[in-house]
């Protein structure tokens, strides 16, 4: 739970909260004392008065701007369709009935930087608080674990501390085990313990590190992705022989962590990402579809489209076509469709693809 407040700064919420007793924070501290007409002390009184009506308007004045500038959606059947998947213990992953911790992070994270997280802070909340859910150094169980050999989906880890800073909910203590168990994992040059060179994994933990103030080991976990670039400029999702082919949420997710650890690190590791970043965004170019979207195995690729959107606005690349035509895979139930979704939204598109639809990216939601 959060640190007890004092009370001045309970007051203070209230009155951006605009709470019936919110005009208390600026009242006397004895409202019960009561002065003479012409006594000494009715111009003290009167400038309280004052102080407390300039106050009151500049409280007033600073609830709108606020609310001005908090972030929202121009999506909001997207983001109520998303917030739809949420169960009490989080969003359903491919299989029936059973919930995906991933996807739940990753709705989280898209919720959050839309300003609709509110609707489901309950369950984003135990996903991100509660010990035995998420797991812990000492237990080596919960979803961050994995449940043979009770080690650190190291990737997954990434991705939670990233949801735990953008979800702006507290959890500290736990987010710190996370984040010293991430840091053990990672090697001196950058290498991600037990990862198999995982492109999502190694975006994800640059992204978290990067949440956490870990910048000099996010730069290094970055840097070591420029290795795996494939034979056509491309990225996959891993390097091995599994993976036949570059895609472009890959690619998206290379982009979005170059831009996380933009101007950290060595002359020598800037140019390494630099080169590489080159090369992606032209094989972004010559695979693109018809100037606006990306296909996999011959039919649209919503997911990779929307990560291709995001990784090229974190760096800086124009994205609005992409965006645009994201638009026109909106459903009736305010999901994205896939080739095999029957007409219907899907769950995991939508989900990577709230954020895109705005012109939004990961690495934006904390300032990069």
């Amino acid at each position: 739970m959060p640190d007890q407040e004092s009370d001045d700064s309970k007051q203070t919420v209230e009155v951006y909260g605009r709470g019936r007793e919110s005009l208390k924070v600026f009242s006397s501290s004895h409202p019960d004392r009561a002065y003479a007409k012409g006594s000494p002390m009715e111009s003290k009184s009167g400038l309280r008065k004052i102080a407390t009506t300039l106050a009151s308007v500049i409280s007033v004045a600073l609830v709108l701007t606020l609310t001005a500038c908090a972030p929202t959606t121009k999506f909001g059947s997207t983001a109520e369709f998303i917030q739809g998947k949420f169960t009490a213990e989080g969003v359903e992953g491919f299989t029936a009935g059973k919930v995906d911790y991933g996807f739940t992070l990753e709705a989280i994270a898209q919720l959050a930087g839309s300003g609709q997280l509110d609707q489901v802070r309950a369950t984003a909340s135990a996903a991100l608080t509660d010990e035995v859910v998420v797991g812990t150094s000492a237990a080596k169980a919960g979803y961050l674990y994995d449940s043979a050999s009770s080690s650190l989906k190291t990737g997954l880890a990434g991705k939670y501390l990233f949801a735990s800073k953008v979800s702006g909910i507290e959890n500290s203590s736990l987010k710190a085990n996370v984040l010293a168990a991430t840091l053990a994992g990672i090697e001196a040059d950058g290498t991600i313990t037990g990862s198999g060179d995982n492109t999502f994994d190694y975006g994800w933990v640059t992204l978290g590190l990067v949440a956490s103030g870990e910048n000099a080991t996010a730069e290094k976990v970055a840097t070591k992705l420029t290795k795996f670039i494939r034979g056509d400029d491309g990225f996959g999702f891993d390097t091995s022989a599994n993976t036949t082919a570059s895609s472009a949420d890959a690619a998206g997710m290379v982009l979005m962590a170059f831009a996380a650890v933009k101007d950290l690190g060595s002359a020598a590791n800037q140019t390494a990402r630099a080169s590489v970043q080159a090369k992606v965004l032209a094989w972004l170019k010559q695979s693109e579809v018809s100037g606006n979207h990306f296909e996999a195995w011959g039919d649209v690729d919503v997911n990779s489209t929307a990560y291709a959107a995001m990784g090229l606005k974190a760096v800086g690349e124009d994205s609005s076509s992409i965006s645009e035509w994201l638009t026109t895979q909106i459903t009736k139930d305010g999901g994205l469709e896939t080739p095999w979704s029957k007409g219907a939204g899907d769950t995991f598109a939508t989900i990577q693809s709230l954020l895109a639809l705005d012109g939004r990216s990961y690495p934006g939601l904390i300032g990069k």
